[in-house]
C-alpha cells in the first residue's frame, strides 16, 4: 500500500518543478489591481507567483 502511495505521488511531479529559479531580467507582470510588479521591486523579498491560465 504504502509503495503505491509514493509511486503516485513521484509520478505527480513534473521535472520542471524547480522552485528558486531566478527571474528573467525582462520580467513585469501587472496585477488585477494594476500595479506593477518587476524584477526590482521584488529583489531581496520573498515571493510566491503562482501562474494559471484558463483552457
Amino acid at each position: 500500500m504504502l509503495t503505491a502511495i509514493a509511486a503516485l505521488v513521484a509520478g505527480g511531479c513534473e521535472y520542471y518543478d524547480k522552485p528558486n529559479l531566478p527571474l528573467p531580467r525582462d520580467f513585469r507582470v501587472v496585477t488585477l489591481g494594476g500595479k506593477v510588479l518587476d524584477r526590482a521591486e521584488l529583489k531581496g523579498r520573498p515571493a510566491v507567483l503562482a501562474f494559471w491560465v484558463p483552457g
